[in-house]
């Protein structure tokens, strides 16, 4: 699959093996939670996730956005470069909706087999957080890609998990906000892939000065 055969040229085995160790920690950790009797173990789930993204990111595809960004000069050597790149960050978005998916969705099912009192409100409520999750984290994307300093990178994973918390807590008093965020993360995938992609361009025409 081309999506993930480019995804694999910025993001290593190693660290796709850390995810995946990453997603099992965090099933865990939620089982836990419920099996002690702790019920709203969802929210501080999502805070988790949202930092870990952001923070990883800076190791995969950070400074992308920036000027003279290291790496981009031999991508842009190449007549496939753009191409690649870009198959490489829908493969991320993919990734990580996929990462999303899996640890909560398999939340919600663990509360469900914790005998949880509304199994079917549980799954619609988590299908509104898994879609608040992944556009908070994508849109966040947008903006720490233009820095190549970690500190500035662990600043929007701080400011996006805050963010994100609003959203889920106001979700729990408007759940149409849910909806919205399903819908708003279409756009916002093709932007945080566009972005990059321009960013690129601008560089080709500028000297990689961009």
């Amino acid at each position: 699959m081309k999506l993930m055969k480019s995804y694999g040229i910025f993001c290593s085995r190693s660290a796709r093996f850390l995810f995946f160790l990453t997603a099992v920690w965090l099933l865990v950790q939620q089982d836990l939670l419920l099996a002690f009797g702790h019920r709203n173990f969802m929210l501080p789930t999502c805070g988790i996730l949202a930092v870990i993204e952001i923070s990883a990111d800076h190791w995969v595809f950070g400074g992308t956005c920036a000027k003279g960004a290291q790496g981009m000069d031999y991508l842009m050597s190449s007549a496939r470069g753009k191409r690649v790149l870009g198959y490489a960050l829908k493969g991320d978005c993919l990734m990580r909706l996929l990462m999303d998916i899996v640890v909560l969705g398999g939340g919600a099912v663990l509360a469900a087999a914790h005998g949880a009192a509304d199994p079917a409100g549980i799954l619609l409520g988590t299908a509104g957080m898994i879609a608040a999750t992944y556009g908070v984290v994508t849109l966040t994307l947008v903006i720490s890609r233009h820095w190549t300093i970690l500190g500035y990178s662990l600043s929007a994973a701080s400011a996006g998990c805050m963010v994100l918390m609003g959203l889920l807590l106001l979700q729990g008093y408007f759940p149409w906000i849910g909806l919205l965020s399903a819908v708003l993360c279409v756009p916002i995938t093709l932007l945080a892939v566009k972005r990059v992609l321009d960013r690129m361009e601008a560089g080709f025409h500028d000297g990689m000065e961009f």
